[in-house]
């Protein structure tokens, strides 16, 4: 009986099937046998399957589980049964060359209309158009294959390889083969009865792919048939047919051509292009087999050539002339398949063939075929004297041959409609495949394919043994290959083949591009993935531990043999789902060598070295081969690993029965393979992996998935076996590793794949590592494989999918011409240059050589274990220099990371909290609050062996801290979370610089910066805490804030001139660096209430007190970490800030940060009303989280972090850090030469702009040549190197009417509506598009106006200045307090001296006063693209006034009025007309030129002439005049025309004198401000450090010390609002509705 069912002899119950659970159906009662379903199971049509699995019913009928059907007798509506019994129905229609009918009983769209290629005789091609043309090439070539990747059709290819025939140069078809559903069958030529089936040899008939293929003997031709209607025919000797339905019009190519109903385009090369002739066009299908010798055409005169004296000969009745002769045996036919290519053909190879019989008979069958599947009927053509066909014993010929209805296999298919000559089976005989038989002796039907009596087949990898038993059928053993023997495929036949020497036991690979018979003497056992093993024998198996476990090892004490151990360490990351190898250790030949992940190039032989490594003279050779890493003995053990996710054992035969370990035992039996150390078969895979871990001191390890091993979901499982994910590796037409199917069995790469792919959720470098695991295996194996991807991120390299496995590195610069291995995927070095630490240099780079590894040059090491000897590679003379050296007394001799050296024996910390309290190292603690930049620490002493550095602190600044070491400098920025700049550039965390020398990634809150030396700086954005942390080896060494380091506290307070300092403001103040506007040294203001506040908080268990509390939180750190000074910033905070909570979290914060870091036992502090901790989407609060943060690119390349703990917002399960979000690992970007980027980001790698990657999602990098445009240069702006515009220019609307251009034109116009001042007009798609409108009003009683609001529309939003609103702005209409800052960054506005700024992140500015000028700068890159009223923009002053329909306006009104903006409503006029026109008199000007008037802005002695030769005045001046003359001498006037002046002259970066007093142009400044020609608004702003400040002066009010500007007036610090969002919240009770 079937699965799932069993023998009942009297069942009388009605079968119970998944139609009638739902509409029972009558039945008889009386009892019948048969097989009836299990208990749970139903029949669903012919199968007993679980209840849940039911199909659906459907109109009253049953349709199984996934079947899809056409309901209404049309195929207008399609309609699919999913699980779980739901019909989901859509609209639907035929395609091209489709039509609706019934086939095979179901009703469907099938094709209609066909058409037929050949390829026959010695060189002959008809296409499907009915092109015909010959090829003589006798190699391997596409005959027909789909082309375009149309979803409804099913791809096949199907290639003819040829061989010569005769001496002549001639060929023949050898072998037709056809790849369709993922399986290849092959048809050689004389093969009587026998097919491949995916190179295993199978007898005729065959039925496969669930009965959508099969193949069988029809006449004297084999069919190979799909249920699509595509059909092979090839007779085996002469002719090879191919059908195709009339759908796949105008989709496939090869020889046969693109079937498109055209003859004129048919000699298509596979690039699309038309090929020059025939031989071209044959060449160009050529299938590339490495190693085959095969020609592709003949050579000039060399081609076979057939005298027409001979072909009059052939052409008589008795030859190829019956094809055509009116009254012969096929005129029938000449209707419907035209005889004259068929005779041409015939004459051609008659002639060559000298006139032989076979050529002419075979010739004319192939005329037969095309007669006989069109369907006309042939008279008898051969007899006794004529083409004579000898049949087998009890068969005899017929024209029309029945060998369907009469076969051993009874009735499994329908019979052909056509007829074939052939020989018929005589009564009473049955057609086995190959002769006629009786019945009693036919074979066995099963599993799809025809067994011949007695005969015994290997399946399964030779595990299963399978034998016909004439009428019995087929009976099935466990088989298995003795340990001498190896299955394997040899002639067509699964086998166990002697591993003996010479041919027998030998396997064909390519080694330098020549195939070579090489012994199977040897087997691999693999693991990879997330986790995936296969042990020698074969055995396949997921395992998800997470410890040391033993891989492979030599178990029996056979003294013989050399011992070996292989162990590797698996980790898992962010998700408990996947697991990978962090490391593999073996221990062969007495040497223990680890290699980590990552670490590409590198391996630990007791200390770091690079490759390639030599070891007990050449007994041990350890190279980098493509991508991995290689260890081979001389007893032939090969050990490889990827640094990632790849480890391979391979081992030679002697080593059979002598293993044990995860790999199994190499006893050639799999089932035995779980055996445990003692000897026992573990019962699942968790205990055999328990059984096999090795000890190690890390006790947090586990042998399965925390909670469970998730299985993958069937629907996601289907989405990743498609061809564009893990289908590719067993994609068989055309797929990139087709050819390796039949060495290297593809289901369990497949089925690994899509496991990986589905516990990583798509992740894309999991597709890659998959796929790469199987190209690797094919590799191999010697097996070419295909292209399947590009990469290749290491500079100086190329890409090659089949490179040297032995590349040439500084040891060995000839290593490819002598290797032996097969080729490997790798990053091929370019000429010039060698691989070394996994790097290409150039070879003259390469260092020396010392005890068979590898120095770079200038590298000095240690050799013995106590320090005692320190050596050098010398540049120079290339040879390593010794001498005898120790450490210093404040080192020790230790081996750190791999690397022996003398290390500090102690180290020492100082730490500044962010109420500005400092700790010296040596442990003096004061208060210093200067705003300035000053020298934390750094180098003072220059001595040999200390490494100068240099650490700056700013409070309040948008980068407070800066460290200069190794040539580079870093700055940590409140501005970029999770990034850092480096030297300018913005860097994303994790990552390593100049050879791991610099390392800087996140810990909880903190960002940390490491040096090799020593140094460390965390600066936890959190608590506002910065620490530096410097080796015993630099006491007395340094200056700075953080004092001398010399254990003594008294002598911190050095100044910079060495004399002992008599205030922490004079000390700190020594220490300042660098001159930035408007900082200073704040004394700090008493807190009048302090001490009661202190007694109070002492008390209390809660707020600062908790610091202090006996029995508190802090308990176990108060003998490590003295709290009082803690308390003491506590209070401080508290008191100064009113007792605002985030102060008082801060400094507690401070206090647990610093305890953490002593290693004292903190218990959690926070709670859900105090300092509560609000962490990120994704993410969730750790009080102590000892681990290192897990990033996107540490999943690629681990980056060394401290174990001490932090408090900090950890990444929720599955999901890790990309910056600074939580994202699922399927999202994370790309690491490309070491730096990590965010999905999408673009970026130039190189420092300059000649080259622009993206980071594609999946962690793919496509690059491509790049430069910069018009008006830009390659350059870093704010962290990022990227094309930014050079030069800019201004426009301004200043006083009455007066404008000045881009271009430098000014001149005057009236108007009072709204105008488009400036605006992008071209639709450049690399710039930001933007308008800048004014709307001037009347001013006073003349015809005068003047600005009444800015309004600036970019990034599509608007911001509206408006005239005497200080302080505030409107966003889309809604008024908001300054400062404001949209689009991340992008837009921002802010008050600078007297004016308003709205900047943008590509160079647009604008300026507005509020009252008498508006300014707007533009970059350099938008030189010609603006319109407006302030011009193009293009460097000419003759054609600005341009008009909207680009002509020129004849006059300034004209033009003014042209760039009005219609507002419905508004009354405003265009221009004054005629004598209304304000004018000014030449004699009120000349008033105005004097020097307590306009005349001061050009005067060669006035406070702006330092100005003159930067901003030409004369403009200004005339304004000045106009206006003035105009408002009467208006004071207020006269001030706010100079003032324009002083705007552009700071924006120009000029420093102006004192210009305004008391008696002249004062102003008057808010309560608690005062007047600065240089105002510092910025740094002093009760939003804090948000943005960097311009770096230009503007005149303005400045806060009174003490005092901090909120938008519109100075306030104290406790009545600064928020700033959230963007925007800027006052303190007053002002909700916003948001």
């Amino acid at each position: 009986c079937p699965l799932n069912s069993h023998y009942e002899f009297c069942s009388s119950s009605c079968d119970v099937t998944c139609s009638n659970l739902y509409a029972p159906v009558q039945c008889m009662t009386q009892c019948k046998e048969g097989c009836v379903c299990d208990e749970g199971f139903v029949f669903s049509g012919d199968r007993c399957v679980p209840i849940s699995q039911c199909g659906c019913l459907h109109r009253g009928l049953y349709y199984e589980a996934g079947e899809t059907f056409h309901p209404s007798g049309s195929c207008e509506e399609q309609c699919m049964c999913q699980a779980g019994g739901e019909v989901v129905c859509k609209a639907f229609s035929c395609g091209t060359g489709e039509e609706c009918g019934v086939v095979d009983g179901v009703q469907k769209c099938h094709p209609f209309g066909s058409a037929t290629c050949s390829a026959s005789g010695h060189p002959h091609y008809l296409s499907f158009d009915g092109v015909s043309f010959d090829f003589q090439g006798t190699c391997t070539y596409i005959l027909a294959k789909t082309c375009t990747d149309a979803s409804d059709l099913t791809p096949f290819t199907i290639s003819i390889e040829k061989e010569d025939w005769g001496t002549r140069n001639m060929s023949v078809a050898k072998l037709v083969s056809i790849q369709v559903y993922g399986i290849t069958l092959t048809l050689l030529q004389n093969k009587q009865g026998l097919i491949m089936v995916n190179g295993v040899s199978h007898n005729l008939p065959v039925i496969v792919a669930d009965g959508q293929l099969r193949a069988y003997q029809h006449g004297t031709n084999i069919l190979v048939q799909t249920i699509f209607g595509l059909t092979l025919s090839y007779d085996l000797v002469y002719q090879a047919r191919v059908t195709i339905p009339g759908s796949y019009e105008g989709q496939t190519c090869g020889l046969c051509g693109n079937y498109d109903g055209q003859q004129d385009e048919e000699f298509l090369l596979p690039s699309g292009r038309t090929a020059s002739d025939a031989a071209a066009f044959g060449s160009a299908w050529e299938v590339q087999i490495p190693g085959a010798s095969c020609t592709d055409r003949c050579a000039g005169n060399s081609c076979p050539v057939c005298e027409e004296r001979k072909k009059n000969i052939f052409k008589g009745r008795n030859y190829c002339g019956l094809l055509t002769d009116p009254d012969g045996p096929f005129m029938a036919c000449h209707g419907l398949v035209s005889p004259s290519v068929y005779q041409s053909n015939c004459l051609y190879d008659l002639c060559l063939g000298n006139g032989d019989a076979q050529v002419l008979c075979q010739s004319i069958h192939s005329y037969v075929t095309a007669c006989q599947e069109a369907g006309a009927p042939i008279r008898p053509w051969r007899n006794t004297s004529f083409c004579a066909v000898s049949c087998p014993a009890n068969s005899h010929y017929e024209v029309c041959a029945d060998l369907c209805t009469s076969t051993c296999t009874g009735d499994i298919m329908d019979c052909p409609e056509t007829c074939a000559e052939g020989c018929e089976c005589d009564d009473g005989f049955f057609f086995d495949g190959q002769g006629c038989v009786t019945l009693q002796s036919c074979g066995c039907f099963e599993h799809r394919r025809y067994y011949k009596p007695n005969e015994t087949v290997l399946t399964n990898e030779c595990q299963q043994s399978c034998t016909c038993v004439p009428a019995r059928g087929v009976t099935c053993k466990v088989h298995g290959c003795s340990r001498e023997e190896i299955c394997q495929i040899r002639d067509g036949v699964r086998a166990c083949i002697s591993k003996g020497t010479g041919q027998e036991g030998t396997i064909c690979k390519m080694i330098n591009a020549q195939p070579e018979c090489v012994p199977v003497s040897q087997a691999t056992c693999w693991a990879g993935g997330y986790l995936h093993y296969h042990t020698f024998d074969g055995r396949a198996y997921d395992f998800h531990g997470t410890c040391n476990y033993m891989v492979a090892k030599t178990c029996r004490g056979d003294s013989v043999l050399p011992s070996f151990h292989v162990t590797a360490n698996i980790e898992n990351r962010g998700n408990t789902q996947v697991f990978y190898i962090g490391s593999v250790t073996v221990q062969v030949d007495g040497v223990t060598i680890t290699a980590a992940r990552a670490e590409v190039g590198f391996v630990w032989v007791s200390v770091e070295a690079h490759l390639p490594i030599s070891l007990n003279n050449g007994a041990l050779r350890l190279y980098q081969s493509g991508t991995s890493l290689v260890l081979r003995t001389d007893f032939n053990l090969r050990v490889s690993y990827d640094w990632n996710n790849h480890l391979r054992v391979t081992v030679p035969r002697v080593f059979s029965d002598s293993l044990c370990g995860l790999c199994g035992n190499y006893n050639g039996d799999l089932s035995d393979d779980f055996r445990t150390p003692d000897g026992d078969l573990a019962p699942s895979v968790a205990a055999l992996g328990k059984s096999w871990a090795v000890e190690d001191e890390d006790q947090f390890c586990w042998h399965d998935c925390i909670g469970g091993c998730r299985p993958c979901a069937p629907s996601i499982a289907r989405k990743y076996k498609e061809e564009a994910l893990c289908g590719l590796i067993a994609k068989v037409s055309d797929g990139p590793f087709s050819q390796c199917h039949s060495k290297v069995d593809p289901t369990v790469y497949l089925d690994n794949c899509v496991y990986d792919l589905c516990h990583n959720d798509g992740y894309r470098k999991a597709l890659c590592e998959a796929l790469k695991a199987y190209a690797d295996a094919c590799q191999l194996e010697g097996v070419r494989i295909g292209e399947w991807r590009q990469l290749c991120t290491l500079e100086n390299s190329q890409y090659q999918l089949c490179g040297t496995a032995c590349p040439a590195t500084c040891v060995d610069q000839s290593a490819p011409n002598s290797c032996k291995d097969p080729c490997v995927e790798s990053c091929q070095c370019k000429d010039g240059f060698v691989l070394s630490q996994g790097k290409c240099i150039p070879k003259s780079s390469c260092g020396c050589q010392f005890e068979g590894r590898p120095y770079a040059p200038n590298e000095s090491f240690w050799v013995d274990e106590a320090c005692g000897t320190r050596c050098m590679c010398n540049a120079a003379t290339r040879q390593v220099e010794c001498v005898a050296a120790t450490c210093k007394q404040s080192e020790r001799c230790g081996l750190v990371n791999g690397v022996r050296g003398c290390y500090p024996s102690s180290y020492a910390t100082c730490s500044v909290t962010r109420n500005l309290h400092y700790a010296t190292f040596d442990g003096q603690r004061y208060d210093f609050q200067g705003t300035c930049r000053y020298q934390l620490t750094g180098l003072c002493k220059k001595v040999e062996g200390l490494v100068d550095f240099e650490v700056n602190f700013q409070e309040n600044n948008t980068a407070p801290v800066q460290i200069k070491v190794y040539q580079t400098n870093l700055r940590i920025s409140n501005q970029f979370p999770g990034k850092v700049l480096v030297n300018s550039v913005l860097m994303n965390l994790p990552f390593n610089l100049i050879d791991k020398k610099i390392s800087v990634y996140r810990k909880g809150w903190a960002t940390v910066i490491q040096a090799d030396f020593g140094l460390t700086v965390t600066y936890a954005g959190w608590s506002g805490r910065t620490t530096v942390t410097l080796p015993v080896t630099y006491m007395g060494a340094v200056c700075g804030l953080c004092g001398n380091f010399n254990s003594d506290r008294e002598d911190d307070m050095l100044m910079r001139d060495g004399t002992l300092a008599p205030s922490p403001i004079s000390f700190g103040q020594s220490w300042k660096v660098g001159d930035l506007p408007g900082c200073s040294a704040v004394t700090i203001p008493p807190c009048a209430s302090v001490e009661a506040i202190e007694k109070q908080q002492r008390g209390s268990r809660g707020q600062c007190g908790i610091i202090l509390h006996k029995s508190g939180p802090f308990r176990g750190c108060h003998s490590k970490v003295d709290p009082h000074g803690y308390f003491v910033d506590c209070v401080y905070g508290y008191c100064v800030l009113s007792g605002r909570e985030s102060n008082v979290c801060q400094a507690v914060a401070g206090y647990a940060e610093a305890c953490q870091e002593a290693g004292a036992m903190v218990h959690p502090w926070r709670t859900t009303k105090f300092c509560s901790p609000s962490c990120p989407l994704n993410s969730h609060y750790e009080f102590c989280s000892s681990s290192c943060d897990v990033t996107c690119s540490n999943l690629y390349a681990p980056v060394q972090c401290m174990t001490q703990c932090k408090e900090g917002c950890m990444c929720n399960e599955g999901f890790v850090l990309s910056g600074d979000h939580c994202i699922p690992i399927s999202q994370c970007g790309c690491l490309h030469r070491g730096l990590y980027y965010q999905p999408w980001e673009t970026f130039h790698p190189s420092g300059s702009c000649k080259e622009q990657c993206v980071c594609q999602a999946g962690g793919e990098v496509v690059c491509k040549a790049f430069s910069c445009g018009a008006g830009e240069k390659c350059g870093v702006v704010d962290g990022i190197q990227k094309c930014h515009p050079f030069g800019s220019a201004t426009c301004s609307a200043s006083g009455h009417p007066h404008y000045l251009s881009f271009d430098g034109v000014a001149f005057d116009f009236q108007g009072t509506c709204t105008y488009v001042l400036a605006k992008t007009c071209t639709d450049a798609s690399h710039l930001t598009p933007f308008t800048i409108s004014v709307e001037k009003e009347s001013w006073g009683s003349g015809n005068v106006s003047m600005a009444k609001l800015v309004s600036i529309q970019v990034y599509g939003i608007t911001f509206t200045l408006l005239q005497n609103k200080q302080g505030l702005i409107m966003v889309d209409g809604v008024s908001h307090n300054l400062p404001v800052i949209m689009v991340n960054g992008q837009l921002r506005a802010y008050q600078h001296g007297t004016n308003v700024l709205v900047q943008t992140d590509f160079g647009l500015t604008v300026t507005y006063d509020l009252v008498y000028q508006a300014r707007v700068t533009i970059p350099g890159s938008y030189h010609g693209q603006t319109c407006g009223l302030c011009g193009n923009y293009n460097g000419q002053q003759d054609e600005e006034f341009l008009l909207p329909s680009g002509r020129t306006a004849p006059d300034a009104a004209a033009f003014g009025s042209a760039w009005e903006v219609q507002i419905p409503g508004a009354s405003c006029t265009d221009r004054c007309a005629g004598n209304s026109c304000p004018v000014c008199e030449e004699k009120k000007k000349e008033v105005f030129k004097g020097r307590n008037y306009c005349g001061l802005l050009t005067d060669p002695d006035s406070p702006f002439a330092a100005c003159h030769g930067m901003v030409s005045p004369s403009v200004y001046q005339s304004n000045c005049l106009y206006d003035l003359c105009l408002g009467n001498g208006d004071t207020q006037v006269l001030c706010q025309s100079i003032h324009s002046y002083v705007t552009a002259c700071q924006e120009a970066k000029v420093f102006i004198q004192p210009w305004r007093s008391t008696s002249f142009c004062p102003v008057s400044c808010p309560v608690n401000s005062h007047y600065e020609l240089c105002a510092d608004l910025c740094t002093t702003t009760c939003s804090r450090d948000i943005m960097d400040c311009p770096e230009t002066c503007a005149e303005g009010c400045q806060c009174d010390r003490g005092f901090f500007f909120d938008g519109q007036g100075c306030v104290t610090l406790e009545n600064c609002g928020c700033f959230k969002q963007g925007r800027y919240y006052k303190v007053q009770p002002q909700a916003v509705w948001v």
